[in-house]
């Protein structure tokens, strides 16, 4: 059986990479950007802006799952947070938050 040449194998990484899901995805190793500073940045502001808006949109879901449960129940939950919800400085973190992913989704 002969050998494949480079081309070949090369073509065939490709190919598996492809069938892995990992062709053209940012945190998917890539030739000489292995260790990219810069990268390592993006993924984390990434993940950072996501967690935040996981974690608002778990209080909102949860809100209204408290709801179905009892309107009362939801109302006195939404009186309790309703105050640091609407505060400056979270309402900059959570803008910021969504700006972010959403410009690094484009990105």
């Amino acid at each position: 059986m002969p050998l494949a040449s480079a081309a070949a194998r090369a073509r065939c990484r490709g190919a598996h990479a492809a069938i892995a899901g990992l062709a053209g995805r940012p945190w998917a190793p890539q030739d000489g950007h292995r260790n990219d500073a810069g990268a390592r940045v993006l993924r984390r502001l990434r993940l950072a802006s996501g967690l935040v808006l996981f974690a608002y949109l778990a209080w909102h879901l949860g809100n209204a799952g408290l709801a179905i449960v009892s309107l009362g129940t939801a109302d006195a939950a939404l009186v309790t947070v309703y105050p640091l919800l609407t505060s400056w400085p979270v309402t900059g973190v959570l803008l910021a938050a969504l700006l972010t992913h959403f410009a690094l989704a484009l990105w």
